[in-house]
């Protein structure tokens, strides 16, 4: 028998809004008595996390309209329970519907782009999604967000992000999710077997000019994986961020950014978005000087591998991010010729 209770959320401070969490009280208050079936509670524990469900697409209808405070999760007297069913919940929901928000747009790019997100995130496959903030803490997300390399995984902490900001940094964090040419560089960079090639040609003492080009050739794409999982990868999914944001603007599905105006006002006449933040990011991106980076051989290597990328001697593009790209029937030769030498 389903017997109801006393409401069991309650305000502990008087600035919290507790109403998002008004599918649990109410779930809370079908607790079955300690006499009731197995069948009774197992019923009750499912309705239960759907409460869960339903509370999260409320937290998130708040936080996208700028309205929800983090510390409603402490200040509401939320039971254990709830709390763990909330961990599991938002960030599935958060999700399932900022893609819904981008299915909204009948813009061809985006369309593939969701379709091909949903693919990507049912069935047997697996899109990891983190979500993290007041209500889970995770100290291997720093930052507002961003894509683990190692874990190929997502995470965005909606406590920091602004709401004005949430659908275009999601997408920009799937875009590195959907980038061949990341995991590739991850490969290739990350290879035991290139990697012991690389020492044994710092321990040789040799200086660029005296490799041979075969030996050369192991430096080159070493680096050039390694640009494709820094660098080349952030061009590569800001270029893609900012058409979609400008589409999602013009549709009005989007508020104005202005930060991102202000990089969207550097662009050259006739400049498309890759070439723009390639431009952008290069003076961004310092090499680093640190362990292997601070070898001679690989001083000189990385160095060089940039300025061929920044005249068009190394022809760099948006990979299977193309897909996704209004200039995708263009070509995509990198030439950075304007740019100071490093």
């Amino acid at each position: 028998m389903i017997l109801a209770l006393s409401l069991l959320i309650t305000t502990v401070h008087a600035h919290a809004d507790c109403s998002a969490f008004r599918p649990i009280e109410e779930a809370l208050a079908c607790t079955p008595t300690a006499t009731s079936k197995t069948a009774e509670w197992s019923e009750f524990l499912q309705y239960r996390y759907e409460a869960a469900r339903r509370s999260s697409d409320e937290i998130y209808r708040t936080y996208r309209a700028g309205q929800w405070n983090p510390d409603n999760f402490s200040s509401c007297a939320l039971q254990q329970q709830d709390l763990d069913n909330l961990k599991i919940a938002i960030p599935v929901r958060f999700f399932e519907l900022s893609l819904a928000e981008l299915s909204r747009s009948r813009d061809p790019s985006i369309q593939a782009f969701v379709k091909e997100v949903t693919v990507r995130s049912t069935g047997n496959n697996i899109l990891p999604f983190r979500l993290v903030g007041h209500i889970r803490q995770d100290d291997s997300a720093q930052g507002l967000a961003g894509f683990h390399r190692g874990h190929q995984s997502i995470f965005m902490n909606f406590d920091q992000i602004p709401a004005r900001d949430w659908l275009i940094i999601y997408t920009h964090e799937l875009f590195h999710a959907l980038d061949s040419k990341l995991i590739e560089g991850m490969q290739a960079y990350g290879d035991p077997q290139v990697n012991e090639k690389i020492h044994d040609l710092i321990a040789s003492g040799k200086a660029l000019k005296e490799l041979s080009p075969d030996e050369r050739g192991v430096v080159k794409n070493w680096l050039i994986g390694g640009l494709n999982r820094g660098y080349l990868a952030e061009a590569r999914a800001w270029s893609l961020t900012l058409q979609f944001y400008t589409t999602l603007k013009k549709e009005k599905l989007q508020v104005v950014i202005p930060w991102l105006e202000d990089i969207l006002k550097e662009r050259r006449a006739g400049e498309s978005d890759f070439m723009l933040m390639l431009r952008y990011l290069d003076k961004r991106f310092i090499d680093p000087t640190e362990n292997i980076f601070a070898k001679p051989l690989i001083q000189e290597s990385l160095a060089k591998v940039r300025e061929r990328i920044r005249d068009g001697g190394i022809q760099v593009d948006l990979g299977s991010l193309r897909a996704y790209a209004v200039e995708r029937q263009e070509p995509l030769r990198a030439t950075l010729k304007n740019l100071p030498k490093r």
